[in-house]
């Protein structure tokens, strides 16, 4: 057992270094994340073995994920992805154009279909009847294009795409999408590289898929929400909430999940290679947590199931009960009250 234990170990830490290493040909400011998500999951700390040679394991393994995470910074720099300065995104100092759309008509579409090749995307509310859509452009070179980006319109499969060349690295770019109040179908947003932004609406069905980036999610309520990320993390406040159900998952990176601010949900999640923090939310009255954790041959896998239920009723299935879902790959999730 002990032999299998270490044989574990070690597949473990090659493992994570390699897609690390992979990470690293993303290009992506995601990997210090990641490499923090890693180390602050504690996977190695959890094996229950006092023998020295974990403890030079675990100690080589961090010390090399610090060297990958300074080189990572050295290479994408601060606030830097692929190139590109995202950091300059709506700052007026560094805004070289951009682009508006009015009056699109969606009354008779069942579902709104966004996307955003290279920049962020932020989805809001309007009190008008059409839709709009808009985007500014950021540069701090002094050759850049503003024509690197285009925005389609009910084209090549999408309702709104702001299109641009991946391999051009001149601009950054926000688009922001503005949802009539009295549309009630479904929403699915696309970004390959960018975060995304869902703030103060109320919406039928929500997908967003990221490739590389990170989605928030705050102040909303949505009849199901359905976020995927590559790479990258998943924030969600609890005053976003669903009506029927949520599901989370990142491949790389980490959740960070507020329990909702309504009586009654399960959540059912699980770590394939990481650790979770339950910290704030165990002992709070009206939850129970069952969770367990093995070692496996990708490393410490964590599975556990949250229920949150109105006091006095823990027996029974409520009527308004809906179930979340949460799945990392590879990263940690976090649980929180606020």
């Amino acid at each position: 057992m002990k032999k299998a234990l270490i044989i574990t170990a070690v597949l473990f830490v090659i493992s994570s270094l390699l897609v690390v290493v992979s990470a690293v040909a993303l290009g992506a400011d995601a990997i210090p994340k990641l490499i923090d998500s890693i180390k602050e999951g504690g996977i190695l700390e959890k094996i229950e073995n006092g023998d020295e040679l974990f403890e030079n394991i675990e100690n080589g393994a961090n010390e090399f994920a610090d060297k990958i995470k300074d080189g990572a910074e050295n290479y994408v720099g601060d606030g830097m992805f692929n190139g590109r300065n995202f950091s300059i995104i709506g700052d007026d100092e560094y805004c070289i154009g951009g682009e508006r759309a009015d009056g699109l008509d969606v009354s008779s579409l069942k579902e709104i279909r966004i996307r955003s090749d290279v920049g962020s995307v932020k989805l809001v509310m309007t009190d008008n009847s059409k839709m709009s859509a808009s985007y500014n452009l950021y540069s701090d070179k002094t050759n850049a294009n503003p024509d690197e980006y285009e925005l389609i319109l009910f084209a090549e499969n999408y309702d709104i795409w702001l299109k641009s060349d991946k391999n051009i690295k001149g601009c950054v770019s926000e688009l922001t999408v503005e949802i009539p109040v009295d549309y009630d179908g479904a929403i699915l947003i696309e970004s390959a590289i960018g975060d995304v932004e869902i703030k103060d609406v109320e919406l039928g069905d929500l997908k967003v898929k990221v490739d590389v980036g990170e989605i928030t999610a705050s102040a909303g309520t949505v009849t199901s929400a359905d976020f995927k990320v590559e790479t990258g993390n998943i924030t969600v406040a609890p005053d976003f909430v669903t009506s029927v159900g949520a599901s989370y998952k990142t491949e790389i990176g980490s959740v960070e999940y507020a329990v909702p601010n309504v009586p009654n949900v399960d959540i059912v999640y699980s770590v394939k290679t990481g650790g979770t923090n339950i910290d704030e939310v165990d002992s709070v009255m009206g939850i129970t947590i069952d969770q367990s954790a093995d070692v496996g041959l990708d490393g410490m896998q964590t599975t556990g199931k949250i229920t949150a239920r109105t006091p006095g009723i823990c027996s029974v299935i409520p009527e308004d009960l809906y179930t979340v879902n949460i799945e990392v790959g590879i990263g940690s999730i976090e649980f929180k009250i606020k």
